[in-house]
């Protein structure tokens, strides 16, 4: 072995491409939970309790949100020690409103001055939001604020 395979410089590029495709992958499976979560209540509300598209969007956005705080910190970002929890969730909750408001807007634009069924207006808005909301957890609301558990 030379001396350039075992310098912690070289070791470092592998490492990150590894880490970011398993957040990718750990985002988009935790983001499908959330999102079965979201679906399903704002389905319910709209078809079953005669809710208005924003309302509905308005109660169910809220709870997939819960989901993925709690799975994203835990499993996506590996963020599972009690310490830093408090920071990392303001700045879920600064890029979740975000999101939300972006989400609210976009399926309101879609439903109303652009005439779009209900249900196809949010599976338009939601990858749009979600795709850039991804980045900014990533590179800051699960930022390391402290040391993390390593998973290989």
């Amino acid at each position: 072995m030379n001396q350039s395979d075992s310098s912690p410089a070289a070791a470092t590029p592998v490492a990150r491409p590894r880490t970011f495709a398993r957040h990718v992958r750990r985002w988009l499976g935790v983001g499908t939970l959330s999102t079965i979560v979201d679906f399903t209540i704002y389905e319910v509300l709209q078809y079953y309790a005669g809710w208005l598209p924003v309302a509905a969007n308005m109660v169910s956005r809220p709870c997939g949100g819960i989901v993925s705080f709690v799975f994203n910190k835990i499993w996506t970002f590996e963020r599972r020690e009690a310490r830093g929890t408090g920071g990392q969730a303001l700045r879920y909750l600064c890029v979740w409103l975000s999101a939300y408001s972006m989400s609210n807007l976009l399926v309101g634009l879609f439903t109303g001055p652009a005439h779009w069924p209900q249900l196809p207006a949010k599976m338009v808005a939601e990858p749009i939001v979600n795709s850039i909301g991804f980045l900014v957890l990533r590179h800051w609301a699960f930022r390391a604020d402290g040391p993390r558990r390593s998973v290989t």
